[in-house]
């Protein structure tokens, strides 16, 4: 199961300053939208490493039908926005609310039933069922955790000064202090 990003997280956990703070020195007269692509792409790894988002974002997945619970293999899940399925006769249904509902105090979230619920008739399709979710630890940057946004941080500077595909120098792998910073948070499947 993959969860396409449907709308992006409205702001960074870690802005421009921030990372031009950790690397004063490094950075030099690199332009501002260059940091800015570094941090992007340091925050896309750590959320890929890590299987959750940081900022507040909207994403979907699809399913093949309905399994007695929808797993979401993603973190943390704020809100489902809305479950829709095509019916057996192949028309597509939105899922009324009081329908199902989100179970995330548990290790993996999921969707079930309501209480006594079940879940409809699908028609046989590999994408029969269609979540969007509301994921992210909220929608300000100070909602991140502070080890995570320190990770991002170190990316930040790896990303840097690794910029080459292929390079005549000996290639550095990730930093370990980032993977010890973000260890804990990783959502494991």
């Amino acid at each position: 199961m993959k969860f396409e990003t449907v709308s992006g997280p409205a702001i960074e956990p870690v802005s421009v300053d921030e990372a031009r703070e950790q690397y004063r020195n490094e950075f030099g007269d690199e332009s501002d939208s260059f940091v800015s692509g570094l941090v992007a792409a340091a925050r896309s790894w750590a959320e890929g490493y890590i299987r959750a988002r940081l900022i507040t974002q909207t994403v979907r997945g699809r399913f093949a039908g309905f399994p007695p619970v929808l797993t979401l293999p993603i973190h943390p899940v704020q809100a489902v926005a809305s479950i829709t399925y095509l019916d057996a006769a192949g028309e597509q249904q939105t899922l009324a609310p009081e329908a199902y509902r989100l179970v995330s105090s548990g290790t993996l979230p999921f969707i079930a039933p309501s209480y006594a619920g079940t879940w409809p008739v699908t028609r046989m399709d590999w994408d029969a069922v269609t979540v969007e979710l509301e994921v992210g630890y909220g929608d300000a940057a100070s909602d991140v955790p502070p080890e995570i946004t320190q990770a991002i941080k170190m990316m930040v500077g790896h990303f840097y000064r690794h910029r080459e595909a292929v390079s005549e120098i000996a290639l550095s792998q990730v930093p370990l202090s980032v993977e010890a910073l973000l260890g804990p948070s990783r959502f494991w499947v």
